[in-house]
């Protein structure tokens, strides 16, 4: 499964609101789309703007993702 294709499933899951968030107290940085900072489509333009050469994430790792998202 390439970058494009995981990259499509994330932006449809955002977009359907198939997507959810886990509340964790233990760390400073929250989740800026659950406590409503950006927006579903301002996340939606960021993704569409990636082009996955600057990152390098382990097959299992996005596989993990996109069961979580079925």
């Amino acid at each position: 499964m390439g970058f494009s294709t995981v990259k499509q499933g994330v932006i449809e899951a955002l977009l359907s609101g198939d997507y959810g968030h886990e509340v964790r107290g233990d760390i400073d940085i929250k989740n800026l789309l659950s406590t409503g900072a950006v927006t579903v489509v301002t996340v939606v333009d960021i993704i569409k703007r990636s082009r996955g050469g600057t990152t390098h994430v382990h097959r299992i790792i996005w596989l993990q993702k996109l069961m979580f998202m079925s």
